[in-house]
């Protein structure tokens, strides 16, 4: 007998071949250029906004503002207007810094609220139109309607005939108010400033000078 034989399976293990890296594929990233030139551009509005800004944060105006409430046809005092330096106000009316000593004296051309800014013509002389007279009242408690007049209201100053006297001709005076907002110091009166016709001036004269006016408010 031939000898026993044994038969061994050499297991074989196989390797991966390896794809050389130089044969591999290659993929490359496709640009669109479409959105190349929308971040070129977003790049350019970024640094141009930048710019603007930057050069708004370094422009710098001295101003004038109010510190208190302003109406039309009040005389300026040196209180109630001061100087704030602000950035750019490129489009807005505002009175400069140079024109605070020019202001003072002159007299309101319209409303302005307490804190805001100063617009160019604010203030001006009083004009007096052609025809008319401008006279100051003193009127006491009772003889004129409480609370905000505001300049440019049409009243009536009505002549006021003490005892038995005869009525005063014209018993009514058309006139219209250019500032009521001062009060005497001494005897707590309301001062109105009104103009009247030039040939009434005269007689509301002596009829203040008497204390006989009340004035009216007109619708």
């Amino acid at each position: 007998m031939l000898p026993s034989m044994s038969v061994r399976r050499r297991a074989t293990t196989r390797t991966p071949t390896s794809v050389p890296e130089s044969a591999a594929p290659t993929l490359r990233a496709r640009r669109n250029p479409v959105w190349l030139a929308v971040g070129i551009v977003a790049i350019c509005l970024g640094a141009l906004g930048a710019g603007q800004l930057a050069n708004r944060l370094s422009v710098s105006n001295n101003i004038l503002v109010t510190t208190t409430a302003i109406e039309r046809g009040d005389v300026i005092e040196a209180s109630d207007i001061r100087t704030m330096r602000v950035g750019d106000i490129s489009g807005i009316s505002a009175a400069p810094e140079s024109e605070l000593t020019s202001l003072i004296g002159q007299v309101a051309q319209l409303d302005l609220a307490a804190d805001s800014i100063v617009p160019e013509g604010a203030a001006g002389k009083t004009v007096v139109p052609a025809g008319s007279s401008q006279l100051g009242l003193s009127l006491s408690a009772g003889r004129m309607p409480n609370g905000f007049l505001p300049a440019g209201t049409n009243v009536l100053l009505v002549a006021v005939s003490p005892g038995n006297e005869k009525p005063i001709v014209p018993g009514e005076i058309p006139a219209t108010v250019v500032s009521a907002n001062g009060t005497a110091h001494d005897s707590g009166d309301r001062l109105v400033d009104v103009t009247v016709r030039r040939e009434d001036a005269p007689l509301v004269a002596e009829l203040a000078a008497a204390e006989r006016i009340v004035l009216v408010r007109l619708p």
